[in-house]
């Protein structure tokens, strides 16, 4: 069951709610850019609506872990969105060979969806969550996605220097 925390903050359950098709409304509603770092990823819908908001000229940029893009289950997914050449991706590792393993999703400047949830289809069956905040609508000055995206950028750009790049754009 969803439940709304506050105005802008709602959080969703899985496998109580669907959290596939909740993920997948917030991509279609992207209308300037999605920024997406996730340690696993398997959802060939999302590569789909991925691929399609990229050539339709939303940014889409993704960080995504090293060991878990080589996976037998990631594969096809990694596949198809490395051919599609308006999509720009790192695949990253710890410089101390560790997982990277956020799981967090920005959306036009101001929408963030973040929590233990994997954006995969095994995760959607599994007790798992995120949260999704809406900086438009939150009751604050209090702006969660600038903090997720300076986050996402330091690890895209490659000033976390933690990370080792293992493929990128």
């Amino acid at each position: 069951m969803s439940y709304q925390l506050a105005i802008g903050i709602n959080l969703f359950n899985s496998p109580e709610d669907n959290t596939q098709a909740e993920f997948i409304s917030l991509l279609e509603g992207a209308t300037k850019c999605i920024h997406l770092a996730d340690y696993s990823f398997n959802i060939m819908g999302v590569v789909n609506i991925l691929i399609a908001k990229a050539k339709a000229g939303v940014e889409v940029k993704l960080v995504l872990d090293n060991s878990q893009s080589k996976g037998r289950t990631e594969v096809p997914e990694i596949t198809a969105l490395k051919a599609c050449p308006e999509i720009k991706m790192v695949i990253v590792e710890s410089s101390e060979s560790a997982i990277m393993h956020n799981k967090s999703t920005t959306i036009d400047g101001h929408i963030t969806e973040t929590g233990s949830w994997n954006y995969t289809t095994a995760a959607s069956k599994e007790n798992n969550n995120f949260f999704v905040f809406d900086d438009n609508l939150i009751a604050t000055d209090f702006n969660v996605t600038a903090a997720f995206d300076k986050v996402f950028n330091d690890m895209f750009t490659g000033v976390t220097t933690k990370l080792k790049y293992t493929q990128g754009v």
